[in-house]
Formats: C-alpha cells, sequence, structure tokens
C-alpha cells in the first residue's frame, strides 16, 4: 500500500512539473512581444503567474506528505525567484498602461488651457523617448522631468497638482522599467530549465524504480500463493490415493465374505479372486472418472477469485505456464529412461503448478505418475499417452483464454 500511494504521488508530481514548464514557457514567450503588444496582454501573463504559483503550491505539499518524495527544495527556490522577476516585469508593464491612461485624462481635463495641454503633450514624448529611443540616456530624461517640474508652478493650482501628480508617476514608472533589462537577462536565464529538467530526470528515474519495485512485490506474491495452493493440494500420506471409496469398500467385502463363509461355493472365491485382480489394475483408470467430469481443463473461475478478479496476473500465470510446461510430456519420457530422480521432480513440479491453476485432470495424472516413481515402478505406457492428451489439452485451453478479450469469456465457452 505504501509503495502504491508512493507510486501516485510520484505520478502526480510528473504531471505537475510538466504542467510548470509548460506555464513558464508560455510566460517567457509572452515576454518576447513588443511593449505595445505585451502591455495589451498584460492581464493574462498575470493570470499565467497565478497558475504557476498554484502549481509550485501543489509541489511544495506532495513533496511534504508523500514518502520517499524528491528533493524539491531547489526547484521551488528557482520558481519563487523567476514569479518574483516575472511579476515585477508584469507590474512594471500595467504601470505604463495606467500612465498612459492617466495622461488621457489629464490632456481631457486641461479644456482650455493651452499650457497645460503642452505640458501633457512634452511629457508624453519624454516618456516614449526614454522607453524607445534614449534608454540609456536615463539621467536626460529625468533632466527634462525636472524642466517639466519647473515649468508646472506657473499653472494654477488645482492644474499644478494634478501635473505634478501625473509627473511623479512617470518618473515612478520609468524607474521600474529602468530595471527591465536585468529581469530580462534574469527571466531568459537557463538556471530554471537546466533545474526542471534535473527535477524532471529525478522524478522519472523515481518512478521507474517503483513500478520495478511494485514488480518483484507482485511477483514474489504470486509466487507465494502458488506455493500455499501448491501445499494445500498435497494429499495425505496415510491415504490411499490410488483407491477409490468403492474399491476399498469392495476389497474389504471379499476379506470379510472369506473368513465369514469358508464353506461358501469355490465359484464366490472366484469372484472375489477376480475382483482382486481388478482393483490391482485401478491406479491406470481411477482418474478417467475425474476427467471426464471436468468440463474445462483449468478452472479459470477459481484463479480469479484467488487473485481478487485480477485479470492481468492471471494472463501472466497462464503465459508462464505455457512456456515452461508445454513441452513436459517429451521430457519426461526421455528421463524415464536416463534420470529417474528427475524424472520424479518434472511429475512433481507439474502436480505443483497444476493444482495452484485449477487444472485438476493435470495435476491427478502427474500425481499418479509422481507416485509410481516414488514406488520405483515403471509407468505404463497408457499412463504416459493419457499424460501427453491432458496437457496437450491444457496448453490449447490457456492459450484459447488468453486469445480471448476478458477471460470471462472463456468460462462461457
Amino acid at each position: 500500500m505504501a509503495l502504491w500511494t508512493s507510486y501516485r504521488s510520484t505520478e502526480q508530481s510528473v504531471k505537475a512539473v510538466d504542467e510548470l514548464g509548460t506555464k513558464i514557457d508560455e510566460v517567457r514567450n509572452s515576454f518576447r512581444f513588443e511593449l505595445p503588444y505585451r502591455v495589451q496582454h498584460a492581464d493574462d501573463i498575470s493570470l499565467t503567474l497565478q497558475l504557476i504559483y498554484a502549481v509550485r503550491l501543489q509541489l511544495e505539499s506532495q513533496s511534504k506528505s508523500a514518502l520517499w518524495a524528491p528533493d524539491v527544495t531547489q526547484l521551488l527556490y528557482t520558481t519563487d525567484r523567476f514569479l518574483e522577476s516575472a511579476n515585477k516585469f508584469v507590474t512594471s508593464d500595467l504601470e505604463l498602461l495606467s500612465l498612459a491612461e492617466a495622461l488621457q485624462e489629464t490632456r481631457v481635463a486641461a479644456g482650455g488651457s493651452d499650457a497645460l495641454q503642452a505640458m501633457v503633450a512634452r511629457l508624453g514624448a519624454h516618456i516614449l523617448d526614454a522607453l524607445f529611443i534614449n534608454r540609456a540616456n536615463n539621467q536626460t530624461s529625468y533632466q527634462e522631468l525636472d524642466q517639466l517640474f519647473i515649468e508646472s508652478m506657473s499653472l494654477p493650482q488645482a492644474q499644478r497638482d494634478d501635473f505634478q501628480r501625473l509627473l511623479a508617476q512617470a518618473s515612478g514608472v520609468l524607474s521600474r522599467h529602468a530595471q527591465g533589462k536585468y529581469l530580462v537577462t534574469h527571466l531568459s536565464s537557463p538556471d530554471f530549465t537546466h533545474q526542471l529538467r534535473k527535477f524532471e530526470e529525478e522524478v522519472h528515474l523515481r518512478l521507474e524504480h517503483l513500478v520495478l519495485m511494485m514488480t518483484l512485490l507482485s511477483g514474489s506474491l504470486l509466487f507465494v500463493f502458488s506455493y500455499i495452493v501448491y501445499e494445500t493440494k498435497q494429499p495425505h500420506p496415510n491415504k490411499e490415493p490410488h483407491l477409490s471409496e468403492p474399491q476399498r469398500l469392495g476389497g474389504a467385502s471379499c476379506s470379510e465374505q472369506g473368513i465369514q463363509e469358508p464353506n461358501e461355493d469355490v465359484n464366490d472365491v472366484s469372484q472375489c479372486s477376480n475382483q482382486k485382480a481388478s482393483d490391482f489394475h485401478a491406479p491406470t483408470a481411477v482418474y478417467e472418472p475425474r476427467e471426464t467430469a471436468e468440463s474445462k481443463f483449468i478452472d479459470i473461475d477459481k484463479m480469479l477469485d484467488a487473485l481478487s478478479g485480477d485479470e492481468e496476473s492471471v494472463r501472466m500465470l497462464l503465459d508462464v505456464f505455457i512456456q515452461d510446461h508445454a513441452g513436459d510430456s517429451d521430457k519426461l519420457r526421455q528421463l524415464l529412461s536416463e534420470d529417474l530422480e528427475h524424472a520424479q521432480r518434472v511429475a512433481h513440479s507439474l502436480k505443483g503448478v497444476s493444482g495452484s491453476l485449477g487444472a485438476m485432470p493435470l495435476h491427478h495424472i502427474s500425481a499418479e505418475i509422481e507416485d509410481l516413481l516414488k514406488q520405483g515402478s515403471q509407468v505404463p505406457e497408457s499412463v504416459l499417452l493419457k499424460l501427453t492428451t491432458i496437457l496437450e489439452s491444457t496448453i490449447l485451453f490457456a492459450k484459447d483464454s488468453l486469445e480471448t478479450e476478458t477471460l470471462q469469456e472463456s468460462l462461457t465457452d
């Protein structure tokens, strides 16, 4: 659960970092417009900066709440510096727009005052000159503003106050706009891009590690599950695996009959002997009723229940079974003439795997062969043929199940 939580948090961090990089590139591109066009979109840029700040808060929150979260301290610091410079740059543009509106309002309010209108026109010309032509010589611009301030002293009181407030506003705008060169240099610096790429690489690497850890954990859980199922399918050593209940009862009745009725007719004795002879061959035929009773060679429904309906895990187990055990019948035939101990291990492995898959016909015939090898008995050809037939049918059933769109379809075929 902790791994999954960390994976989800890291995945969200990846999305947040991608969005952060996209929004910052958007702001940088907008700063490349000329001032008249950039001023018209200043409000949109301010909104984008707010979105960047929201993503920054999201990253900080995720780093505090997640386990094994990557270090975002440097990225947050770089983001804060970018936001600070960008806000200053946008603010200077907005102040310039406000100054232009104030100039227009003062010119309209001047009415018939030719002196005030002339000063407003001169002020506008000096501002344009300072912004677009004489940006390197700020001293000249401020000298012109000082001259206008002196000349405004001759205006009537109300007009003088309005114009001097306009001069103060213009002086502040030009002063902050003079820092634009420094702000542009900082905003276009590759430091943030390098820091963002470094963090992205770290997050993607951590994400790959988490995926690997979850894959290994899932594989371990599947192995433990298969082992538990195998252990529960192990026959009890005191039981007789080859004899069905009717056969054991039949044998007992013959013995009792011989004890209780010693003077019976010879025909009865012959019948009892024939029954014992047929019972002796029971190991090779005992599983046929079970196999024919099975409607399917693998219990897909049982596997889905055991794995909480996880079809991907069931498909993986079926695929591994096909790859590892498709040739076990041929391998077993060869080992019976070369290495009986190895042949017993193959039969034991096939019995365990088939039991965990719910492939009971294959489980029964594998168990029969393993028991014969444990007893040192020869495995009859009929049993080997039966193993080959059942294994081929089981492999075919597994392949057909994998080809269905959903495993539930194989339950209704």
